[in-house]
């Protein structure tokens, strides 16, 4: 492998797992959201996940 091929490689491995990253965070926060709201009744005003 080229120096190219391993960079260009590492960028969209990099990527792929950003945008899983995201996907997760996000059904997370979804699903935070749900439970809160199961639990108090009062809609949520923010979340931080990490």
């Amino acid at each position: 492998m080229t120096i190219e091929e391993k960079k260009a490689d590492f960028l969209r491995r990099f990527r792929a797992s950003r945008l899983r990253k995201e996907d997760f965070i996000s059904k997370m926060e979804k699903r935070m959201r749900e439970d809160y709201r199961k639990r108090t009744g009062k809609e949520a005003e923010s979340f931080n996940v990490l």
